[in-house]
């Protein structure tokens, strides 16, 4: 299992051998699963952080499942919302009202953490999975 001891995980070799022994596509939904609970944890505190700037804003949140690139499976949280860029960055007329990064630095440990938990979790599985399939071929 993947632990965090200060800012290091450990536990990632093990499960890195694991997914190296499974066929690309399996491991490929093992990273996708695992990828959307921090991008879960990412959004509700972006949703929360910009639920005082508007409910549009706030509703706009969301994780997005993006094509894999080079084979590698990718999350993204966004806000499609046209007042988020000028909210997070601010212009020459409206202060600064970020609500991404804030969320980002405040939850990076805890992202971190579950990713960790839910990589485990989903080799685990699929492991489990792949050795039953096995088993009723072979009977």
């Amino acid at each position: 299992m993947a632990r965090r001891k200060g800012s290091e995980l450990r536990g990632f070799r093990e499960a890195s051998r694991q997914l190296n022994n499974m066929k690309k596509a399996a491991a490929r939904g093992v990273g996708r699963r695992a990828l959307q609970v921090p991008a879960k944890i990412l959004a509700a505190e972006m949703a929360a952080r910009a639920e005082v700037l508007t409910a549009a804003l706030r509703n706009s949140i969301k994780v997005i499942r993006e094509k894999a690139a080079k084979g590698r499976p990718q999350v993204s949280v966004i806000a499609d919302d046209p007042a988020a860029i000028p909210n997070e960055f601010g212009t020459m007329d409206m202060t600064a009202q970020p609500f991404g990064r804030p969320a980002l630095d405040s939850k990076k440990g805890e992202m971190l953490t579950e990713f960790g938990k839910a990589l485990d979790d989903e080799v685990q599985k699929t492991v489990i999975r792949a050795e039953r399939r096995a088993a009723r071929a072979e009977g």
